[in-house]
């Protein structure tokens, strides 16, 4: 006799399996109060008048939120001040789940685009042949989702991995530029004499400045939407 089949463990399943959280501004930075940075107190940071014009949200809800979001994260690696960056490379392009994407898709919402050219690194699925390579629609639809958003925020489609490969990688020895994905960084700082730091999504993306520090490797990055937004990096002596 054939053996009985497994009890389906979900009988129930969610017909929503992606929900999406509705992100409050002021959730997107209250996380790292608990690294020991709480709010206001990143006043070490110097910050230009046009920083603070984008901190007091005249510039809109996205660049304020990406400014106060590089503000925290140059106070909590110590940084003194911020630097321009030259470009931005987004290696939060893979889908982590439903808040990598609800931030992306805030940031749309808010009406956030970025200020300096920004590529974007390889993502979850083929934004193009994702059904006809059958892929679950339960990672398909939000993974591509996630792509769109980028682009919406004027990214360029370059999805890959290796952005010193391409036409826009930095030519001169020292350019400040805020890139995330590990191998990348590392041929930026060697290969390519420039100077970042291994940035995470929601700082690179909210990057167009860095901090400077002396006698550190370089880092720093943001968020850069409506306004022109700053990196946090730290630059060597």
């Amino acid at each position: 006799p054939k053996p009985n089949p497994k009890p389906n463990p979900n009988p129930n399943p969610d017909p929503n399996p992606n929900p999406q959280p509705d992100l409050n501004p002021n959730a997107v930075v209250a996380v790292t109060a608990a690294a020991g940075v709480a709010e206001g107190t990143e006043g070490g940071v110097a910050l230009s008048a046009e920083d603070e014009a984008m901190l007091s949200g005249a510039h809109g809800e996205a660049a304020r939120v990406a400014m106060r979001i590089v503000r925290r994260v140059a106070a909590l690696q110590g940084a003194a001040k911020l630097v321009d960056v030259t470009q931005v490379h987004i290696d939060g392009v893979i889908y982590l789940g439903p808040g990598s994407l609800a931030v992306a898709q805030k940031f749309v919402a808010w009406g956030g685009r970025v200020r300096v050219p920004t590529t974007l690194n390889s993502g979850s699925v083929d934004r193009r042949r994702w059904r006809a390579l059958e892929v679950p629609p339960a990672l398909g639809e939000p993974a591509a989702a996630l792509g769109d958003a980028y682009l919406a925020l004027g990214c360029t489609p370059s999805f890959t991995c290796a952005p010193y490969l391409l036409e826009s990688a930095p030519k001169g020895g020292g350019e400040h530029v805020g890139w995330g994905e590990s191998n990348a960084v590392v041929f930026a700082n060697s290969v390519l004499g420039a100077r970042t730091q291994k940035a995470a999504t929601s700082t690179a993306s909210a990057a167009r400045r860095w901090c400077s520090r002396c006698r550190r490797s370089c880092r720093r990055r943001r968020w850069t939407m409506t306004a022109s937004i700053r990196c946090w990096a730290t630059s060597s002596a």
